[in-house]
């Protein structure tokens, strides 16, 4: 679904409405320009989620109210990547999918763990 991305490179940043989609399989969020660009391109930014932090922000100067931070593990090779969702339903949701990429492997671990 759609999120707004803070772009580097410009004095204080500045946000754009992109297109996100999670893959589950890869572990990473996949950042493309415009909806359904999947099948046709590779996507501007992949956004490592294995390892990841996330960071919940209600009080930012430029009035992004439903804001987040995600923080890849590897921090040295890929920044954080800002985001803000039109609504605090709209976060939240986005939130726990992500949660939901960043479990997975320790409860596929766990549970192999027990049945071997």
């Amino acid at each position: 679904g759609f999120l707004q991305k803070k772009e580097v490179g410009s004095f204080g940043g500045r946000w754009k409405k992109r297109w996100f989609q999670l893959d589950y399989a890869e572990q990473c969020l996949s950042v493309f320009k415009k909806e359904g660009e999947k099948q046709q391109i590779t996507p501007i930014l992949t956004v490592p989620l294995r390892g990841a932090s996330l960071s919940i922000s209600d009080i930012d100067k430029s009035k992004k109210r439903f804001r987040f931070t995600i923080f890849p593990a590897l921090h040295d090779l890929f920044k954080s990547c800002d985001l803000f969702a039109e609504t605090d339903e709209e976060r939240q949701d986005w939130i726990k999918a992500i949660e939901e990429v960043l479990i997975k492997p320790i409860t596929t671990r766990q549970v192999e763990g027990e049945q071997g």
